[in-house]
């Protein structure tokens, strides 16, 4: 991980790959850094990994300008979304600062993308995509829930909500940590 740093590779693509493998590497430096003193080297190995990860993710947030969506379509944003969402969770509670990532622009809209390539049946309106060729996909993923938590928006949450709940699709372990019911009452009908 420490000699990629020195390579171009995933630091500077746009594509999901610099979310996923970015997200990936401060998590796991975030993991270790308390787990020996200060002081010692392998702990500032830890820093620098996620100090460079921090600025490997700043591409990928840039990339969900104006409107939360991307470019690779609606796969590759769950990866995006769940890896940026992960890797901000995880440096708010290590550190109690997210380094910016709230303020990138595109990011709070990011939770609204799903509703928008979804059909009223779930299905990404795709081609032929549908219950009866097998292709549907569901992009949104239990990290919608954190953008909504982050924000403070419990409209954006429960509209997230009642939609999943019109297409049966449960909210995961995640969401369930992320998910706070309020009395806002939403009609996706």
């Amino acid at each position: 991980s420490l000699a990629s740093y020195g390579a171009k590779g995933f630091r500077q693509t746009s594509s999901n790959w610099g979310a996923v493998v970015g997200a990936g590497h401060l998590m796991c430096a975030l993991s270790f850094i308390d787990s020996e003193p200060e002081d010692s080297e392998f702990t500032q190995k830890c820093k620098f990994l996620a100090e460079n990860a921090v600025q490997t993710c700043e591409i990928p947030f840039g990339m969900l300008y104006p409107d939360g969506a991307i470019a690779e379509g609606q796969g590759y944003w769950t990866f995006y979304i769940e890896s940026l969402g992960q890797a901000t969770q995880s440096i708010l509670n290590m550190c109690g600062d997210d380094y910016g990532c709230l303020d990138s622009p595109g990011y709070k809209e990011a939770a609204n993308f799903p509703l928008y390539v979804q059909s009223q049946n779930g299905y990404y309106c795709y081609s032929s995509s549908g219950h009866t060729t097998g292709v549907g996909y569901w992009c949104a993923c239990d990290e919608t829930y954190l953008i909504s938590k982050f924000y403070d928006n419990p409209e954006q949450m429960e509209t997230l909500k009642a939609f999943n709940d019109s297409i049966n699709r449960k909210i995961g372990s995640m969401g369930m940590l992320w998910y706070e019911p309020s009395d806002i009452e939403v009609d996706v009908s």
